[in-house]
């Protein structure tokens, strides 16, 4: 294997799609404590105890799962020096050696934004990441080269 670097390639569509649910699970939450506390202070005690704390925390809850799938997707894949594939995020990075890989296959992201993925499984767990790397085949190819017991399936 050689050493390079595989980028992700999103259009702008693809970005505007992945950031949309995060900054909508926001301000929906503040945008509606600002609307259901405007008004004279005899209005707002006739409220129940959790209102609008409660909608505002689980918004929140939601955006940030939501951010932390977006913050964890790979967004470079490297080949080292030493032959090991390096799959680096925003908030991580994942090391795996091609010969501890037993399958790469075809799976959902977990966000629905019309971007395909993969799911690469090894011995210590399985990483997914984005399909739209540059030069994508080039690498499955090198490393079906280097692992021929490995598994690509549907690709």
């Amino acid at each position: 294997m050689t050493p390079r670097q595989y980028k992700l390639f999103l259009t702008s569509s693809q970005k505007f799609a992945l950031a949309v649910p995060v900054v909508i699970l926001i301000v929906l939450p503040i945008v509606s404590f600002l609307v259901f506390t405007m008004g004279s202070g005899a209005e707002r005690t006739n409220l129940p105890p959790f209102f609008p704390v409660f909608p505002f925390g689980f918004f929140l809850l939601l955006a940030g799962y939501f951010g932390w799938l977006l913050l964890t997707l790979p967004r470079e894949i490297t080949v080292t020096h030493d032959k090991k594939l390096v799959f680096r995020s925003a908030l991580r990075s994942l090391t795996v050696r091609p010969t501890d890989i037993s399958s790469i296959e075809p799976r959902s992201i977990r966000m629905n934004v019309g971007i395909s993925g993969y799911q690469l499984t090894h011995l210590n767990g399985k990483i997914l990441y984005p399909g739209q790397f540059t030069d994508m085949y080039l690498l499955l190819a090198e490393l079906k080269q280097v692992n021929p017991s490995m598994e690509i399936r549907g690709c």
